[in-house]
């Protein structure tokens, strides 16, 4: 599980909307911050992966 700020991200949504696939990694992206997680394909991320405090 991945656990985020509500002040950087409030939601799943708002994660949804922050991330990027790229080749076979997901990219977070956060104003100048990025989360990479290495061999992640984005369309298997459910909310279950997050949580948010």
């Amino acid at each position: 599980m991945i656990d985020f700020a509500s002040e950087v991200f409030a939601n799943f949504n708002a994660i949804k909307a922050a991330w990027t696939q790229i080749g076979k990694d997901t990219v977070i992206g956060a104003g100048a911050d990025t989360l990479t997680l290495k061999n992640v394909t984005a369309a298997n991320l459910v909310t279950a992966n997050f949580s948010f405090q």
